[in-house]
């Protein structure tokens, strides 16, 4: 019984993390008075959080075809991915709402949420889609990101799966 509550308190815990992850995306402020800091401070928020996701991601890896035993759990490989999500997300909203004619269809964070969660899922229904170089750049960006962040994450739980369960 102590491993079926030591699981639910990791659930409990990872959803919290995931709640977090959502209330600091849409309480960010964004002042309108100052683009140029906030595209920016997107831009930046952007780089360190991907740079930083990827870095975990390849540690992994390499962690895991070593042998050794990877400290991402599936729950903290799912805050990974949203944490790539919302910091794309806010990067796009950042762009859309501070530079005009880069994305069409975004004017809302959900928006933003929205067409980062269809890029990195690869669908794209075409109602909001880049339009400047910038935004295309972004996306280009993020496509590249996810199928190296998503092939990783295939490779950790296909290793995991691949390891003899003891008896």
């Amino acid at each position: 019984m102590p491993g079926a509550m030591r699981r639910a308190e990791s659930w409990w815990s990872g959803a919290l993390n995931l709640l977090a992850v959502l209330l600091l995306y849409f309480a960010v402020p964004l002042d309108a008075s100052r683009p140029t800091r906030d595209l920016a401070l997107g831009i930046g928020l952007t780089v360190l959080a991907v740079g930083g996701v990827g870095a975990v991601t390849r540690r992994e890896v390499r962690r895991v075809r070593t042998g050794g035993e990877g400290v991402l759990t599936p729950l903290r490989l799912v805050l990974l991915a949203q944490v790539v999500l919302v910091v794309f997300a806010f990067a796009y909203y950042v762009l859309a709402t501070v530079v005009e004619g880069e994305i069409t269809g975004i004017t809302t964070r959900i928006d933003a949420l929205y067409f980062s969660a269809t890029t990195m899922t690869t669908v794209g229904y075409g109602d909001v889609h880049a339009t400047g170089q910038a935004a295309r750049v972004l996306v280009t960006t993020q496509l590249l990101f996810d199928i190296v962040f998503l092939g990783a994450l295939a490779a950790l739980f296909s290793r995991r799966l691949a390891r003899p369960v003891a008896p």
